[in-house]
């Protein structure tokens, strides 16, 4: 307890609520910087820019991933494509499968059968047949 009281007085929080708040906010603005330096293409698999892409895959909603994953290919950045597909693969198997699609003949073998059978999985769970 006084180590949350010294965390809330250090921002000038008055409560839980104005701390929450607060972590909100930089969860949102940690997530749209990541996007940035993804769009630039200024990433590799770092273990902080691992940190970071789990809390944007958490706080993005899927319009704003698609929009990144538009301008990674609309850029032709298959390193940041190879990057962001791991984290994809669990909230959005189609926008992985659409990176894949897009880069892959710069990808791992590995990789490619990793989002075939991450989307055939949800698409079975779906009553769909495994292919479009």
């Amino acid at each position: 307890m006084p180590e949350e009281k010294l965390r809330l007085a250090q921002y000038e929080l008055v409560d839980k609520e104005d701390y929450a708040r607060f972590v909100k906010v930089l969860v949102e603005e940690s997530s749209q910087l990541t996007r940035i330096v993804l769009e630039r293409g200024w990433a590799d698999s770092s273990p902080p820019m691992e940190e970071l892409l789990k809390v944007m895959m958490e706080d993005l909603d899927l319009k704003a991933l698609q929009d990144l994953c538009d301008r990674i290919v609309k850029k032709g950045n298959s390193g940041t494509a190879i990057l962001l597909i791991p984290y994809l693969m669990e909230k959005s198997p189609q926008l992985a499968a659409m990176l894949a699609k897009s880069f892959i003949n710069a990808m791992p073998v590995e990789l490619v059968i990793k989002v075939a059978r991450v989307v055939a999985e949800k698409r079975l769970k779906k009553g769909l047949p495994c292919a479009e």
